[in-house]
Parts: structure tokens; C-alpha cells; sequence
């Protein structure tokens, strides 16, 4: 009857320490699926960042600068340039975005100053920022961001005396 209980408690330990292999093998899986679908996850997200944020960027300065002829398209050496003008006081200033050396900038001046791109503060990474004035109240704007992403966007100036009109 000994051989028996000690061949019988050998199985039952066998049994036990397959079933915890299985549920060690089975989480480590899980563990391992889960990282890799929040790695995609992320990824997916970074993949959107600059262009998203360039878009929600340029569109928030507009609507800050949302007053009758303050948003307009000018150049400035060569290239264009979104020229967003305020009132403060008696002076008045400029904020120029634009595209220089790989990143979205912005420039704030008094109007009176001339001003160099190289100047600008840099505010996110891009290949490309383009923009296009539609009509007196609609700009046109695409945004290719470092992964060469392109975004194309509208924004209305809603300041501005204009006709509706079918684009």
C-alpha cells in the first residue's frame, strides 16, 4: 500500500505543476500581447501628434486674431507667411506662422519692425506648411507632418464682412 500513496502523490505533483506551467505560460502570453498591442497603440498616436497639433495650433492663433482685416497672407523673403495683426494700446503687432528649416514658427513683432524668419521661435517639427487664402473669409491650409503624413484643412474667419459662397 506504500508503492501505491507514493506513486499516486507523484502524479498528483505532476499534475499540479503542468497546470501551474500552463497558467505561467498562458499569462506570459497575455503579458506579451497586451505590450504589443499598446506598442501599436502608441505608435498610432505618435504617428498623429505633429499633425494634429500643428492643425489645432494654427487654427486656435486664428481664432485669437478673429477681428476684421487682422488675418492675412504676406511674404516675407521669399516665403509666405500667415500674418495675424492685434492691437495692443497704441502699438501694434504682428505674429507671423510660418515654415522655416523643418519646423512651424511663429514670430511676434511690433508692425513697425522688419522681420527675419530665422528670427521665429520653432513650435513643432513639419516638412511642409502651405496656405492658401480661398475667399476674404476662408484660408485653406495642408500640413505634412515628419512622417510625411499630409493634413488638409479649412479655417473660417467668422469676423469678416463676406457673401456665402459655394467653393
Amino acid at each position: 500500500m506504500n508503492i501505491r500513496r507514493t506513486g499516486r502523490h507523484t502524479v498528483d505533483i505532476l499534475f499540479i505543476l503542468t497546470l501551474f506551467g500552463a497558467f505561467i505560460v498562458s499569462a506570459l502570453l497575455i503579458v506579451v500581447l497586451g505590450a504589443r498591442v499598446y506598442q501599436n497603440t502608441v505608435n498610432q498616436a505618435e504617428k498623429g501628434f505633429s499633425t494634429r497639433t500643428s492643425l489645432a495650433y494654427v487654427t486656435e492663433k486664428i481664432r485669437q486674431h478673429d477681428e476684421d482685416g487682422s488675418v492675412s497672407i504676406t511674404e516675407i523673403e521669399g516665403h509666405q507667411v500667415l500674418c495675424l495683426s492685434q492691437k495692443y494700446g497704441d502699438t501694434s503687432y504682428d505674429t507671423y506662422l510660418y515654415y522655416d528649416n523643418g519646423y512651424l514658427k511663429e514670430l511676434t513683432v511690433d508692425d513697425f519692425y522688419t522681420p527675419s524668419l530665422t528670427e521665429g521661435q520653432d513650435i513643432i517639427a513639419v516638412t511642409d506648411f502651405e496656405m492658401q487664402r480661398v475667399n476674404d473669409a476662408l484660408y485653406s491650409f495642408r500640413i505634412t507632418d515628419t512622417d510625411g503624413t499630409s493634413v488638409s484643412f479649412y479655417v473660417s474667419v467668422y469676423s469678416e464682412n463676406r457673401e456665402v459662397s459655394t467653393l
